[in-house]
């Protein structure tokens, strides 16, 4: 189980969002081909945002609410 997970529900759930998809990605095929270099990674649209650490929750928010703006 990511632990990434938990805390983009919680931003998701915090910022009252209706429309998303969270997706888990297991294949390291897929996440190489992303680009991913270090897990865990946050990617919204394509872009990575956050890699090789957990962010806190305020983080993710800010981040989610970029895309809202």
């Amino acid at each position: 189980m990511s632990k990434l997970a938990p805390i983009v529900n919680g931003a998701i759930e915090k910022l009252k969002l209706k429309k998303y998809n969270l997706e888990i990605i297991g294949d390291e095929k897929r996440i190489k081909y992303l680009g991913v270099k270090k897990l865990p990674a946050l990617i919204i649209n394509d872009k990575i945002h956050i890699e090789g650490r957990l962010p806190s929750l305020k983080e993710v928010i800010k981040i989610i609410q970029s895309y809202n703006n």
